[in-house]
């Protein structure tokens, strides 16, 4: 999965309520992956991905 589609999925199911622990379950992906999406704002996602290139 790439990075932009695992971040808006994870926003998307914050939006709908879904804990942590739930979304780490749906997507499959570990729970500090999720925490850490959770925690961003788009821009500072868009920062990071820049960062990182």
């Amino acid at each position: 999965m790439k990075e932009i589609e695992m971040y808006s999925k994870i926003k998307q199911l914050v939006q709908k309520g879904f804990t942590e622990r739930q979304t780490t379950k749906i997507l499959r992906i570990y729970q500090k992956t999720v925490s850490k999406y959770r925690k961003m704002t788009l821009d500072d996602y868009m920062d990071n991905v820049v960062a990182i290139r």
